[in-house]
């Protein structure tokens, strides 16, 4: 799923990015409150200690990078996390537990503000500009749920977020046989802020396409939204 997340924005990198000052205006010419994204960034989150904490392994640019090498590099991020040696993620959970949580609340909804949408690093508090993704994954199937609804972080200030849910074998209906397929559910929760349901189905087709049929995906047969003069074309779909 997650380089089906990369695939998706890639093809669509024009429209991938974040709110600086609350809304977005688009033009050819202009670019006056969204800020594109420059690397493309997909965050995963990762539980710690039996749910002690939550926390988020990034991972960059990995459109290109193959299945077998994009699951070794995710593995040992998720390892990492997982024995808290996340040398940021320590630095700035240190402060938790000497601010009280209604001034905790605030300072953690402006100081990420700053990082992940007007792009400043803050050292001190382990924040690094940009450094969350502009998309989420998270995954409630080990809970033992088929699907669930997560919530847009304020923290990470993302587009969107893709929670998957436990897979399941169900009876389905293939080119007039009946079949029993193993299922996973996924729900989107997308900020409306970025766009309508056009922009958003033309991520969500490339994702679930590709999580259906990785052997067969062929990218080329989407629109191609890379870039601003980019002129989709699609005769296939």
């Amino acid at each position: 799923m997650t380089k089906a997340i990369f695939l998706a924005n890639d093809r669509n990198r024009r429209d991938v990015g974040r709110i600086r000052w609350g809304y977005v205006i688009r033009t050819l010419q202009q670019q006056i409150q969204f800020q594109k994204a420059e690397i493309l960034t997909v965050s995963v989150l990762v539980d710690q200690e039996n749910g002690k904490d939550l926390l988020s392994v990034n991972l960059q640019e990995a459109q290109n990078e193959s299945l077998l090498d994009l699951a070794k590099v995710l593995g040992r991020k998720v390892v990492k996390a997982k024995n808290n040696q996340d040398e940021d993620h320590i630095k700035a959970t240190q402060l938790f537990d000497i601010i009280p949580n209604f001034i905790l609340g605030v300072l953690i909804t402006i100081f990420t503000y700053l990082g992940q949408c007007v792009g400043i690093s803050i050292p001190a508090l382990g924040l690094r500009g940009n450094e969350y993704g502009q998309a989420l994954l998270t995954n409630i199937g080990t809970l033992g749920f088929e699907e669930g609804f997560a919530p847009i972080a304020i923290p990470f200030h993302s587009m969107y977020t893709v929670c998957s849910g436990k897979v399941i074998q169900r009876v389905v209906v293939m080119n007039g046989e009946i079949k029993i397929r193993d299922i996973m559910k996924t729900v989107w929760t997308i900020d409306h802020r970025y766009g309508d349901a056009a922009i958003a189905g033309r991520f969500v087709k490339i994702f679930k396409d590709y999580v259906e049929n990785p052997q067969n995906f062929d990218i080329s047969r989407y629109p191609d939204c890379s870039s601003l003069n980019s002129t989709p074309k699609n005769k296939n779909h």
